[in-house]
């Protein structure tokens, strides 16, 4: 028998724990296991709804930029400080 054809030990063990019966996961791992698929779903979720308000913001802003003028609102704004800061003429 060449040194090729002898199993080396690590074989021998491993084809001996293939006979033995399966037990499962270890209730630990079953726990890991469940927290990890929560946070993939919290994450999923978490992602849906930036999304969702991202796009919400956006059609937000398109919508009002429809209906009001940045120019019109800086002109309200100035009328209003220069009325604020006006002089009021002493007696």
């Amino acid at each position: 028998m060449t040194a090729l054809e002898h199993p080396n030990t690590l074989e021998v063990m491993a084809s001996a724990l293939r006979l033995l019966p399966s037990v499962g996961k270890f209730p630990r791992e079953e726990k890991v296991m469940q927290i990890e698929k929560g946070t993939k779903l919290l994450k999923r979720v978490w992602k849906a709804i930036v999304y969702i308000d991202l796009v919400m913001v956006a059609a937000a802003l398109l919508f009002l930029s429809q209906y009001f003028s940045w120019d019109v609102f800086v002109s309200n704004f100035h009328q209003q400080a220069t009325a604020a800061t006006a002089s009021v003429p002493q007696r």
